[in-house]
């Protein structure tokens, strides 16, 4: 964006929540109308909250989302890190696991992602630019990480994509997808329990290193 100074290969994502209306259907025409909420700057680094609605063609609500991302005003010799807030502890029940998921993440499936979702960011794509940003290399989105990870939940629900209430983030670790590939662990489990609502946490990690933090899905009981 020329009047904020905000360059795309600059932004990575902090955390994400998502509250679900509706499910976006094929044919649907979406506005999202983004509002920066709050700005922290610290040193080159700059922490900006944008609050999305999106909607359809005839006005109807779709979603609403909060993300969080670092904008770096310069590029770096190296990688800031970033502190994480503490995990909220979370209500031990004796509910079962969902099954777990190994998918493997390849450097040609970030380029079809890119086409697909419109996000040609270089830093997901070359890593001569991501290493100009002070990142170790090419790094996957941060939407497909999400997308990805709430495939077990969907297949738990047998694709009744409707049933998704909302969905919560925080980026731990970038996830660095080298020319050979990596393979991304889910793991989750229902931690709550409603009378309109399952609530999921997952895990989600490569190589033994947390991916995501504090997410979980909720999900409408049927």
């Amino acid at each position: 964006d020329p009047e904020l100074e905000l360059r795309l290969q600059n932004i990575i994502h902090v955390s994400r929540s998502f509250e679900y209306v509706r499910p976006v259907i094929p044919g649907d025409v979406l506005r999202v109308i983004l509002t920066i909420n709050k700005l922290q700057i610290r040193g080159e680094a700059e922490f900006i909250t944008l609050n999305g609605v999106v909607t359809a063609a005839d006005d109807s609500l779709v979603a609403t989302f909060i993300s969080v991302v670092l904008h770096r005003r310069y590029t770096v010799s190296s990688p800031n890190s970033v502190t994480q807030p503490a995990r909220s502890a979370r209500t031990e029940l004796a509910n079962p696991k969902l099954p777990s998921k190994t998918i493997a993440l390849t450097r040609e499936l970030l380029s079809r992602y890119a086409v697909v979702s419109g996000d040609s960011n270089p830093i997901h794509l070359d890593d001569t630019a991501a290493r100009a940003l002070g990142l170790s290399g090419v790094l996957a989105h941060g939407m497909w990480t999400m997308g990805a990870a709430a495939k077990v939940v969907l297949d738990w629900l047998g694709g009744d994509v409707p049933r998704l209430k909302s969905y919560r983030t925080r980026f731990a670790a970038p996830l660095y997808v080298p020319v050979s590939g990596v393979n991304v662990e889910v793991n989750a489990e229902v931690s709550g329990n409603s009378a309109d609502t399952t609530t999921v946490s997952l895990e989600v990690s490569c190589g033994g290193v947390k991916i995501l933090n504090g997410t979980q899905i909720e999900v409408h009981n049927v």
